[in-house]
């Protein structure tokens, strides 16, 4: 099972009671208990967890340098945690590398998280989560230090962040998660990295993370929880999920995953559908589409395209490519199968029944009808196509003061 876990900061006890009531109301499963600026009685941290003890908890306290709030020393800031977490069944989550730095972090969160035999006859603390947050760093060093992480035997769980510099790098993240033999934890922030977050349970992490809302986010990238469970169906995601998106930028915007997801969860449907921020730099929209195409893995099986990328798509498919999206020159949908993929252009199919439906009358009985189209862009050159098709009048106006109309019968 993935743990939803929503990361809390929580300074004093009034804001961890009312924080943590909050996140398990909105459905976590684990809550991060954030303590890097903690004002209070550290020992009220210990005695909330013991007095709720049938909840899963997450402890850290993280540093300035790796997206923390925290000035303290790494032996400050483990006694800190060991106070908070005595006598607890509380997780602790403590950065990497300042625990293979330090004795003294070692010794201390060692008795605070004892170890005990693993299967394999090693040692592996029961309740340490080794972490590495990285905000500069490509994903084959990524792998690397968690592969060193792995490799030491002193933790139950391995964890993994860091920024994706393109959509690419959200995919290497799943990809370095589905390989782990572990428990692990392997997110990419940024907006990038969205599909890393979401789709972490398809491949079987320990846990993502969430926030209670946009602006108590505790990492870049990072969705609310009530998104994760309502927006992207969170507790009907598993291995077998097929994942749809739609590809642009922007792409926040988009009403598509509130539509898709609402629409496969009324169908019964395993399946998600997810933002997918694609963006023009380093050749990204070809080096996603290739992955998409040949990482069978990974379950993509459609993706909406949107701006810029309609006319790039194209490019990318050459002639595989539908005859109406070929006579439009743009690419609104693409269908992955196992000889390949295809894409099409849908606009002008729905253009033509919407305004059929508005006006009363089906599409073969629109024409003659004068149709002012306001934009040139790729879903406009569709429509026009469409409309023509039909033997409809219309005004085209673009970005130009002065209309340009084109009539056909």
């Amino acid at each position: 099972m993935t743990l939803l876990v929503t990361s809390v900061y929580v300074v004093d006890e009034a804001t961890l009671r009312q924080r943590c009531a909050a996140a398990f109301s909105a459905g976590a499963d684990a809550v991060e208990l954030r303590i890097d600026s903690w004002t209070g009685d550290v020992g009220a941290i210990a005695s909330f967890l013991r007095e709720n003890a049938d909840r899963t908890w997450i402890v850290t306290c993280r540093s300035r340098a790796e997206g923390g709030e925290s000035a303290e020393t790494a032996e400050q800031r483990a006694a800190l945690i060991a106070t908070a977490t005595r006598d607890t069944n509380a997780y602790v989550d403590f950065e990497f590398a300042d625990w293979r730095r330090s004795g003294e972090v070692r010794r201390v969160l060692g008795e605070t998280a004892p170890t005990e035999a693993s299967p394999s006859g090693g040692s592996a603390s029961r309740r340490l989560i080794l972490s590495s947050h990285r905000f500069d760093a490509p994903p084959d060093e990524v792998a690397a230090v968690f592969a060193e992480m792995a490799s030491t035997g002193d933790a139950a769980v391995f964890k993994t962040a860091f920024i994706a510099r393109d959509i690419c790098d959200a995919v290497s993240a799943l990809d370095l998660l589905r390989q782990q033999t572990k428990p692990a934890i392997a997110i990419c922030m940024g907006d990038e990295g969205l599909m890393s977050r979401v789709l972490s349970k398809k491949f079987g992490a320990f846990a993502t993370y969430a926030g209670l809302s946009e602006s108590d986010a505790t990492a870049p990238g990072q969705l609310t929880t009530n998104a994760m469970k309502n927006l992207y169906r969170w507790d009907a995601i598993d291995g077998a999920t097929r994942v749809f998106g739609v590809i642009g930028d922007p792409v926040a915007h988009s009403l598509g995953p509130r539509l898709f997801n609402r629409w496969f969860a009324d169908a019964e449907m395993n399946a998600v559908y997810l933002p997918m921020r694609v963006t023009t730099s380093r050749d990204c929209l070809a080096r996603f589409l290739t992955v998409c195409a040949r990482q069978t893995w990974l379950d993509v099986a459609g993706l909406s395209v949107t701006i810029p990328h309609k006319t790039g798509v194209l490019r990318w498919l050459g002639d595989r490519v539908d005859r109406t999206a070929q006579g439009v020159g743009a690419v609104n949908t693409v269908v992955f199968a196992k000889d390949g993929a295809t894409g099409f252009n849908t606009d002008c199919y729905a253009a033509t029944a919407s305004i059929g439906a508005a006006l009363g009358c089906r599409p073969n009985e629109l024409a003659e009808v004068s149709i002012d189209l306001l934009g040139t862009g790729g879903a406009a050159r569709a429509i026009l196509s469409g409309l023509c098709g039909l033997g409809c009048s219309i005004t085209l106006y673009g970005r130009s003061r002065k209309p340009k109309r084109r009539r056909t019968r």
